[in-house]
């Protein structure tokens, strides 16, 4: 009878083990169902993450093009406007000269008409000083 007791015990004491072995791993398969559903949850978020910055990264590509091209067509223009300065600039210095050369020769006319003018006035007064003795 001891030994149906201590059998019945022993059996007892498996099927306790049992129980509460199944009752570990059931709460083990649930938290790993869990941490599955909050690690997938996380992936999710992350992933949704990942396209937010890629969408961000192709605007941001699209906007440095956008200001490279700009800043191509306006070092064309300064290249440009830099040609044009140059052969306006050319063409004031040779303004500058020509009108120095016209200068010289408009100065030079004037030396020559005083002269004239000079002489003419010079004659008359002999004329007029002759007459005027006579």
């Amino acid at each position: 009878m001891i030994y149906v007791f201590l059998v019945a015990g022993i059996a007892k004491g498996i099927i306790i083990g049992l129980i509460i072995s199944r009752i570990i791993n059931k709460k083990k398969v649930i938290l790993t169902h869990e941490a599955y559903l909050s690690l997938t949850t996380q992936i999710n978020d992350l992933k949704t993450k990942h396209l937010i910055a890629d969408e961000k990264l192709k605007d941001n590509i699209k906007t440095i093009e956008n200001i490279g091209n700009e800043v191509k067509a306006e070092r064309e223009k300064v290249i440009s406007l830099s040609s044009q300065f140059s052969a306006k600039n050319t063409e004031a210095e040779n303004f500058k000269t020509k009108l120095s050369e016209q200068r010289h020769e408009l100065d030079a006319i004037i030396e020559k008409l005083r002269i004239e003018f000079k002489n003419l006035a010079n004659d008359i007064f002999e004329e007029k000083s002759k007459r005027f003795t006579e």
